[in-house]
């Protein structure tokens, strides 16, 4: 006759396996990449229109999740970044920095990030990424924690945050959705995009369609007078040239200015003014043309 074992002895079994279950879970999700681990990676990779689009989604993450940004404050390691613009609302202004000559590294990124969420302003050292950041930074972290963060729940406090919301970040040249309008150059749907009010993607369109071939932009003369407003908060013209629009830019400015750059042209008159003559556009639009047709 076999002998059973104590119920308490097959609970405790049980127990064990559950809580081995559990920590393997924990060391698995643990070392996943979390939010911002995966953005800083995609902004170094060398993507210009994904980098953009990762740096819109870094100025908004979770406050709690500023720390993760203390490793990246000595790194050099380049992004295509030529502009970081942000956003303040007390009182009410934009302010940015531009490199033309040389993009921004991921210390540069990380510090701009932490200096707009934490001092309301914009504290970027970029001759000097040593350790001294990370003290600095982790400093006021801890400071602002307690105010600007809501209260861990009692799983998230025992389990850390990043285990239990663990999100994939997918790149827009690996959406499916709009990975395709921008390896065709669909104009079409780089404007739907530019009028969908969602400004990661909005800034990713506008740097796609920079980057588009002659043929391509000829689908923009058109549009060129368009008066609707378009999320496109700021634009950076050559030479380090910053413009802000807090409330939005036409989206015919937006595409004059494509349209502009690619000509280099230099009275930049056309694409800052909100409503330029008419007779401006046609001058744009026969600069185009003529370009075209010297182009062959």
């Amino acid at each position: 006759m076999k002998k059973k074992l104590p119920r308490w002895s097959a609970l405790a079994a049980l127990g064990l396996i559950a809580l081995a279950l559990l920590i393997g879970l924990g060391i698995f999700l643990g070392t996943q990449d979390t939010e911002v681990e995966q953005l800083m990676e995609i902004l170094a990779a060398g993507d210009p229109a994904d980098a953009v689009w990762a740096f819109e989604k870094l100025k908004v993450v979770d406050c709690r999740d500023l720390d993760q940004f203390l490793p990246y404050l000595p790194s050099t390691r380049p992004t295509p970044l030529e502009h970081m613009v942000a956003m303040f609302d007390e009182p009410p202004f934009m302010g940015g920095a531009s490199e033309p000559v040389e993009p921004f590294d991921l210390s540069r990124v990380a510090q701009f990030i932490l200096s707009i969420r934490l001092t309301g302003g914009i504290a970027v050292d970029g001759d000097d990424p040593g350790p001294h950041l990370v003290s600095r930074w982790r400093k006021e972290i801890e400071s602002s924690k307690n105010v600007q963060c809501r209260k861990l729940g009692f799983l998230e406090y025992w389990f850390g945050r990043h285990v239990f919301l663990q999100p994939r970040i997918v790149p827009p040249s690996r959406d499916t959705a709009l990975a395709r309008p921008a390896k065709d150059f669909d104009v079409e749907g780089l404007l739907e995009i530019l009028r969908s009010g969602r400004i990661p993607e909005v800034m990713w369109a506008l740097e796609v369609l920079e980057l588009a071939p002659d043929d391509r932009l000829d689908l923009l003369l058109p549009q060129l007078g368009a008066t609707e407003k378009i999320a496109v908060r700021f634009i950076g013209a050559s030479g380090g040239r910053l413009e802000f629009y807090p409330d939005g830019r036409s989206l015919g400015g937006v595409l004059r200015f494509i349209l502009w750059t690619r000509l280099g042209l230099e009275d930049p008159t056309v694409w800052t003014e909100d409503s330029p003559s008419p007779q401006a556009l046609d001058a744009l639009r026969a600069a185009w043309i003529a370009h075209r047709r010297r182009a062959g």
